[in-house]
């Protein structure tokens, strides 16, 4: 029995389009490891998927996906029945390698498939629609605030230079695949926004923002402009107070973390829309 599994994981090994990588010092390897940071995500195009979620989603059909990464045991679908038929490129990994690149822990397959482009907005455009700004660096909310943007069907996100790379696994991973999905574009920094851009844009502060209009006294707007800050510094100084908003809560409560935050004013932003109002089923 040994011996023909071992005939067996040999055959694997040597299988027209698999590929063992068995060093660190391996350049596909050095290359994957670069796509765990958002400046290896700029530089190659290419990023990392991971979870029993989102790689099976990305493999019907698979679009710009070029390769399949796992362990001898998982590569093989011995553990992900659901991905059996596919004709990529398969990397096979040591187990110290793949836990290098697999690093949510999921222990199933990665793939390894193309940013595609991302294009810059002229932010001194008027607005189209519920545009969401953002300038989370945390990848983590990050992920959650693209999740709510699609929630409350954002038709523009827009990333400041100050956030993470939407497709660093974590922020796939907690954008529950969102970030594949949204209408991304980049922006400059949240510090150099320039009075034009300002003026096309609300900006959400904290609740006891002096001088800031209350949420539910925002009047009803067919095309708005959200801005969320950086997490912890806030909004920058040049953004003047008529063009502030604030979520009011209980007196003496510390302002809401800024995925939560974001979360309510789209919601409370798209139900005050015209064309959310319009949509909405008479009582």
């Amino acid at each position: 029995m040994n011996e023909r599994n071992d005939n067996r994981n040999q055959s694997r090994t040597t299988a027209p389009g698999v590929k063992p990588i068995e060093s660190r010092s391996n350049p596909i390897f050095r290359e994957l490891k670069t796509l765990l940071e958002s400046s290896g995500l700029k530089k190659s195009g290419k990023f990392l998927a991971s979870g029993r979620k989102i790689v099976p989603e990305l493999m019907a059909p698979p679009d710009g996906v070029s390769a399949i990464l796992g362990l001898e045991s998982i590569v093989t679908f011995d553990g992900a029945p659901e991905l059996v038929g596919h004709d990529l490129q398969t990397l096979l990994l040591k187990k110290e390698l793949f836990a290098e690149l697999d690093i949510l822990g999921t222990h199933y397959p990665l793939l390894l498939g193309s940013v595609g482009e991302i294009k810059t907005l002229d932010l001194e455009t008027p607005p189209d629609g519920l545009e969401l700004v953002l300038a989370m660096s945390d990848p983590l909310n990050l992920g959650a605030a693209l999740r709510s943007a699609e929630a409350f069907e954002a038709s523009k996100v827009i990333l400041l230079s100050e956030c993470a790379h939407p497709f660093l696994p974590k922020v796939l991973r907690s954008s529950s695949g969102s970030a594949l999905r949204a209408p991304i574009f980049f922006g400059p920094s949240i510090r150099s926004l320039t009075t034009a851009a300002i003026k096309t844009l609300w900006a959400l502060d904290r609740a006891d923002a002096n001088g800031a209009i209350a949420l539910s006294k925002l009047k009803p707007q067919k095309n708005l402009r959200l801005l969320i800050g950086q997490e912890g510094q806030g909004l920058p100084e040049q953004i003047p107070a008529s063009q502030k908003i604030s979520i009011e809560m209980k007196p003496g409560m510390d302002s809401l973390n800024a995925v939560a935050a974001a979360s309510i004013a789209l919601y409370n932003i798209r139900q005050m829309m015209p064309a959310a109002r319009k949509d909405q089923p008479s009582r």
